[in-house]
């Protein structure tokens, strides 16, 4: 879970850096300010898995945790050996 604003970088660029590292790792931006465009590029690339906004509801965060989760046994656990 990244910010999207950071000092060097962008979020989507640390996630994309991620990415590239470890690819089964299942990414999230949790964020006050949105480039909507950059935003919705990088989860059509797949190199975000869902964006939250700030202020978060504590609900939503946990359910989307939950859901990362579960993308990852889905697409990582289940294909291992």
């Amino acid at each position: 879970i990244s910010d999207f604003r950071m000092p060097g970088m962008d979020g989507v660029q640390f996630l994309d850096k991620v990415r590239g590292l470890y690819p089964q790792s299942v990414r999230m931006i949790l964020s006050g300010y949105a480039d909507v465009e950059m935003i919705t590029g990088a989860i059509n690339r797949g190199a975000v898995f869902r964006f939250l906004h700030k202020p978060w509801d504590d609900r939503e965060l946990l359910e989307a945790v939950r859901d990362a989760f579960e993308r990852f046994e889905l697409e990582v656990v289940a294909i291992a050996p």
